[in-house]
């Protein structure tokens, strides 16, 4: 019986948003486990019945959506996403720009255009290390969802 062994590296993920008030690297500081999370507005298709139970396929080309990074309180991203924040506040579209997320043990690739922070994280505080979460609204989604190489 033939086994198939593939391998995910964490550090072979490169994210990076480019914009012109800077180019991030967004992996510093990303929580263990899930860390970002994808989604589209809408989906591609939806159907529609009519009366008589006949369906229609309809197209929706709303390719928007979000991208949303986690980060443990003490990264250096936040504070460099702060810096982003405010100045596009001040700028309004120096915050503006594409998020690019590469899987390199594999075949997947994401771009996301129009990228722009949607607000700021609110700061939490404990007894133990707080997550921030850094959402992205994107104009428009672009990807290939792969699988990973043989190891």
């Amino acid at each position: 019986m033939a086994f198939d062994l593939r391998t995910f590296n964490s550090e072979k993920l490169i994210a990076v948003f480019v914009c012109p008030a800077a180019t991030i690297d967004m992996r510093p500081g990303l929580v263990k486990g899930p860390n970002i999370d994808t989604t589209r507005d809408e989906p591609t298709w939806t159907r529609e019945m009519d009366a008589n139970g006949n369906a229609v396929r309809v197209r929706n080309f709303n390719e928007g959506g979000t991208a949303a990074f986690t980060y443990m309180a003490d990264s250096p991203t936040n504070g460099i996403l702060s810096a982003v924040h405010a100045a596009d506040k001040l700028t309004e579209g120096s915050g503006v720009g594409v998020i690019t997320i590469k899987d390199l043990n594999g075949s997947t690739l994401a771009v996301f255009a129009g990228a722009f922070l949607e607000d700021k994280p609110p700061p939490t505080f404990g007894t133990a290390q707080s997550q921030r979460v850094w959402t992205f609204q994107v104009t428009q989604v672009k990807d290939f969802v792969g699988g990973a190489n043989l190891a």
